[in-house]
């Protein structure tokens, strides 16, 4: 249990963290999200007033914080046999999916290695 805990705990961490390291790099991405949340929420709103759907630029920032800066893999045992594609897979073998890989794949994402948070625009 104290593992679990601790692992969605660094998870936020973590996300937090580089949350912070790009809105420090992105002075203009900043401006934007606090000018947003101040229309949306007011100048003296409390922390823990969200809207979500009202403020789509933060949100685009926070799933392009996500995909940039996520877990970069997760490890997985199927319990029955399956196939990868062609590839059969044991029962219990370890499945590494990497996601890091995922997300900067070209295929799906225009300039994958730039920070964008607006590709996530309407």
């Amino acid at each position: 249990l104290r593992a679990l805990l601790f692992a969605g705990i660094e998870a936020t961490a973590s996300t937090l963290a580089w949350a912070c390291y790009e809105l420090g790099r992105h002075p203009d991405h900043q401006a934007a999200i606090r000018a947003e949340a101040d229309a949306v929420l007011g100048a003296d709103a409390p922390a823990d007033a969200l809207r979500p759907e009202q403020m789509p630029r933060t949100a685009g920032f926070i799933r392009e914080v996500t995909r940039l800066h996520g877990i970069p893999f997760l490890v997985r045992r199927p319990r029955h046999a399956t196939y990868v594609g062609e590839q059969p897979v044991p029962a219990g073998a370890l499945v590494t999916l990497p996601m890091g890989a995922l997300r900067r794949d070209p295929a799906r994402y225009a300039r994958p290695e730039e920070f964008d948070p607006l590709r996530w625009s309407p």
